[in-house]
């Protein structure tokens, strides 16, 4: 199957920490992205300062700061005021931007899982929030409560053979507790230290 059209491997490259390309700017808010600082905030400031409300005392005073519609109607101004030239090389830099984020994405889909040490603890880092997401969304499909475990030689700690697991939904005890708290002691023993044994046997040259 193309991976470029498999929704496990869109949903799987997040675990990677890779993203789908976001949504391409429009012109002004890539004119935004490049020069907000040098020449769109300085108006900005100036012109959100003089349409300060006024108090009891019919006075001016400054509101907390320019919310985000004022920046952009302001860009979106200034953005108008900039030549012909000017602002078709901005629009050329959005669809310059766009596809080399598509182009990037397309190859890390094509290119599958790394296997360097370094970007699979990227992933087990990403783990626990990508599989409690999983495992919420199960529970919250079928009413049916779940745990993961997960074990194998972890690069950050030299390949050390550890495990790690992540579950969904809790029982009604007066505290109610997932299942790995439930009883801590048995699940230590019957799940961990089970799945530690059987480790072992499966990673004997990274043990």
């Amino acid at each position: 199957m193309d991976r470029t059209r498999d929704p496990w491997a869109m949903l799987l490259l997040k675990l990677a920490g890779i993203n789908s390309p976001p949504k391409a700017r429009q012109a002004f808010q890539q004119f935004m992205h490049e020069s907000y600082e040098t020449e769109i905030a300085p108006v900005v400031l100036a012109r959100w300062n003089a349409s300060g409300i006024e108090d009891e005392s019919g006075e001016l005073r400054s509101k907390k700061s320019p919310n985000a519609p004022f920046r952009a109607k302001v860009a979106r101004e200034l953005f108008a005021e900039l030549s012909e030239k000017e602002q078709d090389a901005l629009r050329k830099r959005v669809r310059d931007d766009a596809k080399a984020a598509k182009d990037a994405y397309v190859t890390a889909m094509k290119k599958g899982p790394s296997k360097a040490p370094e970007d699979r603890q990227k992933c087990i880092n990403n783990l626990g929030v990508f599989m409690s997401a999983v495992l919420q969304g199960v529970c919250a499909h079928t009413g049916l409560h779940s745990f993961a475990v997960f074990g194998g030689p972890i690069p950050q700690f030299g390949g050390e053979l550890r495990t790690m697991h992540v579950s969904s939904g809790r029982n009604r005890d007066p505290s109610p507790s997932p299942f790995p708290n439930w009883s801590k002691e048995r699940f230590n023993k019957d799940v961990l230290e089970f799945m530690k044994e059987y480790l072992h046997t499966a990673f004997r040259s990274c043990a």
